[in-house]
């Protein structure tokens, strides 16, 4: 909640002691030290410092205080040096309406601290100043309630500062990270009003111009501005086009995005990891999915993103299918466990699972629908069982072992209790046995029954287990 000086408040020229003051104003002496005291502040009270550093008025023991904040000595822990920072920036648009010169001097002292600013919403009146360090700040700490107010505070920014050929990365990256904060809070139904907003407020084309072409001057103006950037001013451009690719996801817009989107400049590494799931969105294929697994491989959010994309894919599957993408999404899962990190994978391991055990399930519909298997198809399970059943045996027993490491939970009556990685993973043994026992007892496969890689019960006891015959 913003907490602001009343309007009715009386502007004073001359500064006056706040405790002659007739003002409404939360007293300040619990919160700041005016004492021989080297520290200035006793309390990291933000509200209470919002309203008596955003007055519209002058108070000699405010100006006191703003004096001894400048030297002061910042013994202050991790968190309480956020805090101060915080006070430092409020206290800066205190001396911006009341004194230039010391203004001057709490600009060093806030550059001199900028690395503990937090980054958080202060409940406090901001305003763009023309200096790009100031007004970088401000594009953190301000907030607005409504989806107008933010966009024509972006808009502010956009034409004091982003516009502009001169503008610096940081400021530019600053400004995408705001705005694709904003993108992911305002209503699907008025985003392109909003971005309508941020760009072209105040403009002749604003009532004329169409989505699509909203749509071109949004891209035009990213490529022209991360054009020759480093690596981490690249990431938010991409995140940007993130947010606006999952609003449209299901609108005509969505191609024209896709293409606008893979004319960015590639970037490195982590770039390439968000770049990967655009590339995949534009051409589905099992080749795109592998390249951008192994690009992710570093990065929990994209390969989330991607493992997201595969198990969607996996689930949606409804029926009997063809024997060869089942085998591609195996692959790709099992590429998935071969390439993610062991914390990666611990945070993954039951959705893995249960995705795996879906291919299963419907690999086992598909041969019960089939009375006879075509000899390419028995050719090509043949191929790949070979590749990937090594790979599941790994698969499975690194899964065992992971659950084996964690505490096993107790019941009140001391029964051991099945945790979710065990039972899922029994739920996929069992799936994959039913599943070769229906191979090589189906007409057509009697070859199978000899040249098939059974899955190894290597080093864990599979438990005797119930399981519906249709699960």
């Amino acid at each position: 909640m913003y907490m602001r000086i009343n309007d009715s408040l009386n502007v004073c020229k001359e500064p006056m002691p706040l405790c002659d003051s007739s003002l409404p104003l939360p007293r300040p002496v619990r919160i700041i030290d005016l004492s021989a005291e080297k520290s200035a502040i006793k309390e990291h009270d933000m509200d209470v410092f919002a309203v008596i550093l955003g007055g519209v008025y002058r108070d000699s023991s405010i100006e006191r205080f703003i004096e001894k904040l400048i030297d002061d000595p910042q013994v202050y822990d991790r968190k309480g040096k956020s805090c101060f920072f915080n006070v430092l920036l409020m206290a800066y648009f205190y001396l911006l309406k009341n004194d230039k010169r010391m203004a001057g001097r709490m600009r060093d002292v806030l550059k001199a601290n900028v690395r503990f600013f937090p980054k958080t919403v202060l409940c406090f009146n901001f305003h763009f100043t023309g200096d790009e360090f100031v007004d970088s700040l401000v594009l953190s700490a301000q907030w607005l309630g409504d989806y107008y107010g933010e966009s024509r505070f972006l808009n502010l920014c956009y034409k004091t500062h982003v516009s502009r050929e001169s503008v610096s990365a940081d400021m530019l990256a600053e400004f995408m990270r705001r705005l694709a904060e904003s993108i992911e809070h305002v209503p699907r139904e008025y985003v392109l009003d909003f971005l309508r907003n941020v760009f072209l407020h105040d403009t002749v084309i604003y009532h004329t111009i169409r989505a699509e072409q909203l749509v071109r001057i949004v891209f035009s103006f990213l490529k022209s501005r991360t054009q020759g950037k480093k690596e981490h001013h690249l990431i938010p451009a991409y995140r940007l086009s993130m947010s606006l690719l999952q609003t449209f996801s299901c609108s005509s817009l969505f191609s024209l995005l896709l293409d606008e989107v893979l004319r960015l400049p590639p970037g490195g590494k982590k770039s390439q990891s968000l770049r990967s799931w655009f590339e995949i969105k534009s051409d589905v294929s099992f080749e795109k999915y592998r390249a951008a697994i192994k690009n992710s491989c570093d990065s929990y959010e994209s390969m989330l993103r991607i493992f997201d994309d595969i198990s969607g894919c996996v689930y949606a599957i409804a029926g009997p299918c063809n024997m060869a993408p089942l085998l591609g999404f195996l692959d790709l899962l099992l590429l998935v466990f071969s390439t993610v990190s062991v914390e990666f994978l611990a945070r993954l391991r039951v959705r893995l699972i249960k995705a795996i055990s879906r291919v299963f399930l419907s690999m086992q519909n598909t041969v019960k629908d089939c009375h006879v298997l075509e000899a390419d198809t028995v050719d090509n399970i043949l191929l790949e069982n070979k590749r990937l059943w090594p790979v599941l045996s790994k698969f499975v027993l690194a899964m065992h072992r992971m659950d084996a490491a964690d505490s096993t939970k107790t019941s009140k009556k001391k029964n051991t209790r099945t945790s979710p990685t065990q039972s899922s993973l029994l739920v996929l043994i069992e799936k994959i046995k039913r599943f070769e026992l229906l191979l090589t007892s189906k007409p057509g496969c009697e070859m199978l029954a000899e040249r098939l890689t059974l899955l190894k019960n290597r080093s864990f006891e599979i438990r005797a287990i119930d399981i519906p015959a249709d699960i």
